[in-house]
């Protein structure tokens, strides 16, 4: 038996979810270095000053040259009177120092050259979290750097470890045009499968889906709806820029289909590339999605699996490869200037909702994949018309729909009168329960239950709910079963 009890509360009034984001420079700026102190250890990365750390580079080694036992890149925050200026909008500033001994040294001129060649590096990484890239740049070029650092001439004029040709300006037109002229500049995705890395990923894959916890976990996987239908959402994705999966509450799209594509691709050989992006509607389903997806791969939120939310975030840039977002996250994503080159998928839940940020998201989706025909954007929902979203991203032709068949249970339904008469709820606790034989004629069976209902208005009572809840127990006894309450939100 489900009891259902509906409710009307007015929508609450208060600032929207893209208003209260949390951006601040001093925020970015923290949450990055306790991402990389988390990466790095404490074998490679030592805290100086809140604005000021050192990481040892993992080098290799040289034929022919002998280098300093330890190399390290000290990084410390910029600062600016305005915030056009201030990290990420421009780079951090980047030195070089060394544990020498012997004959062992980094001449002035091959320093000066790894700074300016890095700091030229991270100037294509502007308006993003751009250190660990940075680094990962600078250990794989190093090498090429010191055997090639370049004529004196060329390493010494404007080399600096912030942008010091673009001096903070003296007014806002003059940094607005900076910010445009230093905008962000990605490459392009490397889609050559094969790599180093994305063979690691599958070689932890394998080893990791032998695991007893993960087999158990596959065995709850296989039983939702959702499982049957990995072949042709995996082939719908892949074949197709825009895919359009719609199921029924409980059929485990939200959940499975994220998945399906990450495991697909490594699969693939490319796990080095993927970087899957859903959007929820709320901060309470991103954040939930995110431990649930986590626990289904036996492992933590902030690793395979991470979030961002208004003000909170808890991801990292080397291992993340789902990360569950607001819709107002993304959004502000792409109003400060992110063109997410780096992301592969890029999955709208809920849009049936179609709130003013999810129809103005898939405005800007549609416009950037006339730009990025390597970018997959894919629309779920419960129930959608999906003719109209099909159209509007081009039609049968270029979108593919894929429909998820959800489990049915058998449901009772009881209503309001109904459900105050089964109570005996009396507005503030119960009364004595009236006897009747058809439960579904009670209206009128006590003269009280009218008054009730109108003592209740157009709010949620929530002493109706807890009486409820009270006499499902009741009729429960000590058989297992769970209650599921739906309200609004705050």
């Amino acid at each position: 038996m489900q009891i259902l009890v509906y409710g009307y509360q007015k929508t609450p009034r208060g600032a929207k979810e893209e208003s209260l984001i949390s951006f601040s420079d001093t925020d970015l700026w923290a949450e990055e270095i306790g991402s990389l102190e988390a990466i790095w250890g404490p074998e490679r990365y030592t805290q100086i000053k809140p604005t000021h750390f050192k990481v040892l580079l993992s080098n290799p080694p040289i034929q022919g040259l002998k280098l300093p036992k330890k190399i390290f890149l000290e990084i410390r925050k910029p600062t600016s009177a305005t915030w056009e200026l201030e990290y990420p909008q421009t780079i951090p500033t980047l030195t070089l120092s060394t544990e020498e001994d012997g004959d062992s040294r980094l001449s002035a001129q091959v320093k000066l050259s790894i700074i300016k060649q890095t700091a030229k590096h991270a100037n294509t990484l502007l308006g993003e979290q751009m250190i660990f890239t940075v680094v990962d740049w600078l250990e794989s070029n190093i090498a090429r750097i010191i055997e090639s650092p370049g004529r004196l001439r060329d390493v010494t004029s404007g080399v600096t470890g912030s942008n010091e040709d673009d001096v903070p300006l003296p007014n806002k037109a003059k940094a607005k045009a900076f910010r445009r002229r230093t905008s962000r500049n990605s490459k392009p995705i490397d889609w050559t499968p094969g790599k180093e890395p994305s063979m690691r990923l599958l070689a932890a894959k394998k080893a990791k889906y032998s695991l007893p916890d993960v087999q158990n976990m596959l065995q709850a996987r296989m039983r939702l709806p959702a499982w049957d239908m990995m072949e042709d959402i995996v082939s719908a994705v892949n074949d197709c820029q825009v895919t359009i999966i719609s199921g029924e509450t409980g059929s485990g799209k939200s959940t499975q289909a994220v998945q399906f594509i990450l495991d697909d691709m490594i699969d693939q050989q490319l796990g080095h590339v993927t970087n899957i992006i859903c959007t929820q509607p709320r901060r309470i389903s991103a954040l939930g999605l995110a431990d649930r997806v986590s626990d289904e791969r036996c492992s933590r939120v902030g690793q395979e699996v991470g979030y961002a939310i208004r003000g909170e975030s808890k991801q990292n840039p080397a291992t993340t490869k789902i990360t569950f977002v607001t819709t107002g996250v993304l959004l502000r994503r792409l109003q400060m200037g992110d063109t997410l080159d780096e992301v592969t998928h890029i999955f709208v839940d809920e849009v049936h909702e179609r709130s003013l940020d999810t129809d103005f998201l898939l405005i800007l989706l549609k416009r950037k994949l006339a730009v990025r025909k390597d970018l997959r954007v894919v629309l779920m929902s419960a129930t959608l018309d999906a003719k109209i979203f099909s159209d509007y991203f081009g039609g049968e032709e270029k979108v593919r729909r894929v429909e998820i068949r959800g489990r049915t249970f058998p449901v009772e339904d009881y209503y309001l009168d109904q459900v105050i008469v089964k109570t005996g709820f009396n507005g503030g606790g119960r009364l004595m329960p009236v006897k009747t034989a058809d439960h579904e004629d009670v209206q009128g069976a006590d003269p009280r239950v009218a008054s009730v209902i109108a003592s209740l208005g157009d709010r949620i009572n929530y002493n109706l709910i807890a009486a409820t809840v009270g006499t499902i127990d009741e009729m429960l006894g000590s058989s297992d079963g769970g209650i599921l309450i739906f309200l609004p939100g705050n």
